[in-house]
C-alpha cells in the first residue's frame, strides 16, 4: 500500500474516532435506567440495547479476542526466536519491533479510557457493578491484532492471493465480533464503532512506520 494512501487512511480513522468520541460526550446524552448512568447518542444506542447479557455471544467474542491475542503471541514469538538465534536485538525483524511499540501504545490507550477518561459504562450492570465500555477493548485489540497480522502474512507469503484471503477473513471476523459485542449487551453500538476506528488508526500507524522503513531501504 502506498505511503500517501496510508497517511489518508490514518487521518480518516483518527478523525472519525475523535468525532464519535465528541458526539458521545455532547449529543443526545440521556440516563440509562438500567445502570443509573448517562450515555451519549442515547436514541441510537438504546435501539440496539437489550435488557440482559447474552452469555453465548459474550463467550464467542471472548474466543475471537483470544484468537487475536494468539496472532500477536505468534508474531512476538518469531521475534523472540530471532533474538535467541542471533543473540542480538539488531537482528530482530524491525517490523516486529515497531509492532511491539504500537502494542505499548495500545495498552496505554486502554488504560487511559478504562481508568482515566471514562466516557460511558456498559448497558447493564455486570455482577452488580459498573464497568467502563468506551471504546470496546475486544474490538480495539482484535482490529489492530488481526489486520496487522495480515501484513506479516503478506510479507512472509509468496502467494498473491494470501493477502486477499487473510484480509477478507480478518474483515469477516471483525464484523462478527462487533455484532456479538452489541448482541451480548456488553457494549453500546458507539463502543464497538469507536473500538474499530481506534484499532484501525493504530493499524495504519503501524503500516505507516513499516512502509516508511521499507521505502528508505529501497532508496538506500
Amino acid at each position: 500500500m502506498k505511503k500517501n494512501l496510508i497517511n489518508i487512511f490514518s487521518f480518516v480513522f483518527l478523525f472519525s474516532f475523535l468525532l464519535v468520541s465528541i458526539l458521545v460526550l455532547v449529543v443526545d446524552v440521556e440516563m440509562n435506567f438500567r445502570t443509573g448512568t448517562k450515555v451519549g447518542l442515547y436514541t441510537i444506542n438504546q435501539s440496539f440495547a437489550k435488557n440482559y447479557v447474552k452469555d453465548s455471544f459474550d463467550l464467542i467474542s471472548d474466543m475471537i479476542l483470544s484468537l487475536s491475542l494468539g496472532s500477536a503471541f505468534v508474531i512476538f514469538g518469531l521475534g523472540l526466536l530471532q533474538f535467541i538465534k542471533n543473540k542480538s536485538f539488531k537482528k530482530v525483524d524491525k517490523d516486529i519491533i515497531v509492532y511491539g511499540f504500537v502494542w505499548i501504545l495500545l495498552i496505554g490507550l486502554w488504560f487511559l479510557f478504562d481508568h482515566v477518561l471514562i466516557f460511558n459504562y456498559r448497558p447493564v450492570l455486570i455482577k452488580g457493578g459498573l464497568e467502563p465500555s468506551f471504546p470496546s477493548t475486544h474490538v480495539l485489540v482484535s482490529t489492530f491484532s488481526l489486520y496487522s497480522a495480515c501484513y506479516f502474512v503478506k510479507k512472509e507469503s509468496d502467494k498473491k492471493y494470501a493477502s486477499v484471503i487473510s484480509y477478507s477473513i480478518c474483515t469477516i471476523i471483525t464484523i462478527a465480533l462487533c455484532i456479538f459485542r452489541v448482541a451480548s449487551n456488553m457494549h453500546w453500538l458507539t463502543d464497538v464503532i469507536a473500538g474499530f476506528l481506534l484499532g484501525q488508526t493504530l493499524h495504519f500507524l503501524f503500516m505507516y512506520y513499516v512502509t516508511k522503513k521499507n521505502t528508505k531501504k529501497i532508496g538506500a
